[in-house]
Formats: C-alpha cells, sequence, structure tokens
C-alpha cells in the first residue's frame, strides 16, 4: 500500500488545491470580471497582430501541440531512461498524463466555447477550458527540469526554471494570438499543469528514484539470465 510521507502529503494537498481553484475558476468564467478580462486580453492581441508574428506563434503553437507534446516527452523519457534514471523517464511521463487526462476531463466537465472563429487563426474544434497545450508543455518542461536537476544546489535548480517558464509563457502566449483560447483557460491550464508535477513529486519524489531503478533492475537482471541459458542450448 502506497504511503506518503510528509512532503508527498504536502504535494498532493497542493495539487488538490489547485485542482480546486480551476474548478473555481470554471465556475466564474460566466462572470462579468472573467469575461471582461478575458475579452480585454484577446482585443490587445488581435490588435497586434502582423505576419512575422503569425508565423512564429503558429510554429510555437504546432511544436507544442498535445501530439508533439507526447512526442517531445517520449524522447525525454527514453533519454532519462538510459542516460539518468528509468524512474525518472517514469516521473516525467507520469505526472505529463496525470496533468492531461485532468485537463481532459475538465475540458468536457465545462464545455466553454472557444472565442469567436472569426478570431481564429488555427484551427480548433474541441472546447477550451484548460487549454491542453499549456497543460502539456507545462507538465512536461517542469516535471523534465526537476528530473534534470535533482541533486543540484537549490540555487541552481531555480535557475534553471527560468528556461521552462519563458517557453509556457510563449505557448500561452501563442494560443491567445492565434485567438482559440481564453486568458482563462490558459491560466487554468497552468495549473492544471502545476497540478500533474505535484502529483508526480508526491508519488515519484526524486530522492526515491535509485529504490525504485533498483528494484526494477531485479526482474531485468534475472529475464536476461533465463534467456542467456536458452540461447546456449540452442543446437548450431
Amino acid at each position: 500500500m502506497q504511503t506518503f510521507s510528509g512532503r508527498g502529503r504536502a504535494f498532493l494537498a497542493a495539487a488538490a488545491a489547485l485542482v480546486a481553484a480551476v474548478v473555481a475558476l470554471g465556475l466564474l468564467v460566466g462572470s462579468k470580471p472573467v469575461t471582461e478580462a478575458d475579452g480585454e486580453v484577446l482585443e490587445e492581441m488581435v490588435e497586434h497582430r502582423d505576419a512575422a508574428l503569425t508565423a512564429a506563434m503558429r510554429l510555437i503553437t504546432d511544436v507544442f501541440s498535445p501530439g508533439g507534446t507526447i512526442a517531445l516527452g517520449l524522447v525525454v523519457a527514453a533519454l532519462l531512461a538510459w542516460r539518468r534514471s528509468a524512474s525518472a523517464a517514469i516521473f516525467v511521463l507520469g505526472s505529463t498524463a496525470f496533468a492531461s487526462a485532468a485537463t481532459l476531463a475538465l475540458k468536457y466537465a465545462f464545455a466553454r466555447q472557444r472565442p469567436p472563429l472569426v478570431d481564429h487563426l488555427a484551427n480548433e474544434t474541441d472546447y477550451g477550458f484548460p487549454s491542453g497545450h499549456v497543460t502539456g508543455t507545462t507538465a512536461l518542461l517542469l516535471a523534465t527540469t526537476v528530473a534534470i536537476t535533482a541533486g543540484w544546489p537549490a540555487r541552481r535548480r531555480v535557475l534553471a526554471l527560468i528556461v521552462p517558464a519563458a517557453v509556457i509563457g510563449a505557448v500561452a502566449a501563442s494560443r491567445l494570438y492565434l485567438g482559440v483560447h481564453w486568458f482563462s483557460d490558459t491560466a487554468a491550464g497552468f495549473a492544471v499543469g502545476l497540478a500533474g508535477l505535484a502529483v508526480g513529486l508526491a508519488l515519484l519524489p526524486p530522492d526515491s528514484w535509485a529504490h525504485w531503478d533498483r528494484r526494477l533492475s531485479g526482474p531485468i537482471r534475472r529475464g536476461r539470465a533465463q534467456r542467456a541459458p536458452s540461447a546456449r542450448s540452442m543446437p548450431h
């Protein structure tokens, strides 16, 4: 049975609080303060469009689409399993998968429509709240940063967050610029991405990776040992 340390319980509580905040925001999206803020951000984005910026925003949104995030996550996981730790790879994939599943459930729970089609510069047909692009990018990049920087001094770990933070901001901006999300959609996506990371840290914290890697390596070694005699006994 899974048991949690005090830190693990704190991470689970943080994840629950983040999801609760997203649910509360979802219940408020029809209220005047939220709709006015969303409308003002969309209007500002539409007013500052130009050809070069549009091309850049389309590239960003394509690279970090759900499909792109899956492909990138698999590559990252393979590299982590090869160079660092199989548990680190599972941590990254698990954090991202939880966040993505939560966003999918929330999309259908709230069924929020996207901005008007006249403002779209990208083809989107599903519901908008939360943003799947922002969710996946947040969970994947932050979990990858945790996996890479585990064991680093605290100052270096904080500095390492600059790059993923900039990319997450660029992805959120691209969704707003292309007119396919409201600002509150992207804020919710960021919160759900953080919740996915918190769940990963609760279930598979970095200080447990060495233990789980040893547990995983035992069956692998036994399987190899069982196959070796069979291979030697085959007639030539």
